[in-house]
């Protein structure tokens, strides 16, 4: 997909400082852009079409997902560039919107590589509880043992999952909740004992791990403010606006903690 020139443009501009009354006709011109490079599903979105997308959005007081949804979730995994879900984490497009083609698509791969595409059962993950439970699972697997094959680095693949945790106030998954789904799956052991590494070692803590138990008071707080600016398009810029320490404005933009 070659990125428009006048995207291009704009966002070299730092379209945050373009006129107020510009916001309009640019947010048309977004949504115009992002559905016609939709159809195409050739490379795939470029980060900076979501960014200059989801701005121009909340100027607009609207959504990306306005009437109907303006990209499919095909072209942002199959092309790898999981860096755009990062920004619509940023903006606070969260785990509703991260749903069931996302899942689809992301267990399909994951099928296709335990199975082979001409052989594949499909995957019911009965073991765990709800489709909430299921659909952050295959995320959490896809993206820490067989996202191998994206254009993303061990790394970078770890940082997303860790914000699609932190964006959730979902308990995370526990030893025998993923010990129950990958026996369903049949995964290799030298797969399952990666995944329960990685997660245990990136994403949860040991605490968490070994037993059931809900997010932090804090994690509750902070989804229930992002949210509520998400909710009035104003992530992320408003956070800066709050009067809180900055330390407080760094949790609630989701950062990690530096060690």
């Amino acid at each position: 997909m070659r990125e428009s020139l006048v995207v291009r443009d704009f966002v070299n501009r730092k379209h945050p400082h373009c006129p107020a009354g510009d916001h309009h006709s640019i947010w048309s011109f977004c949504q115009t852009t992002l559905r016609t490079d939709n159809h195409r599903q050739e490379r795939g979105f470029k980060p900076s079409h979501i960014e200059f997308a989801l701005y121009h959005a909340n100027q607009m007081k609207s959504s990306l997902w306005y009437n109907e949804e303006i990209f499919s979730w095909k072209i942002i995994v199959r092309s790898g560039d999981f860096r755009c879900m990062s920004s619509l984490i940023k903006y606070g497009y969260n785990f509703s919107l991260f749903g069931k083609e996302c899942f689809d698509i992301m267990k399909g791969l994951i099928e296709h590589c335990l199975i082979g595409f001409y052989r594949r059962r499909p995957l019911t993950l009965n073991n765990l509880k709800s489709d909430r439970r299921k659909i952050l699972f295959i995320q959490t697997a896809y993206l820490l043992v067989y996202g191998v094959n994206l254009p993303m680095d061990f790394k970078d693949r770890v940082d997303l999952l860790y914000l699609i945790w932190q964006a959730v106030s979902d308990s995370y998954l526990t030893y025998q909740e993923l010990a129950d789904a990958s026996f369903e799956l049949k995964m290799k052991d030298s797969d399952w004992l990666k995944l329960c590494h990685y997660y245990e070692t990136y994403v949860t803590s040991p605490k968490s791990f070994d037993t059931p138990m809900p997010r932090s008071l804090a994690h509750f707080c902070r989804c229930k403010i992002r949210a509520t600016l998400s909710e009035n398009y104003a992530l992320p810029d408003g956070i800066e606006k709050l009067d809180i320490p900055d330390s407080f404005k760094a949790f609630l933009r989701l950062e990690k903690r530096q060690s």
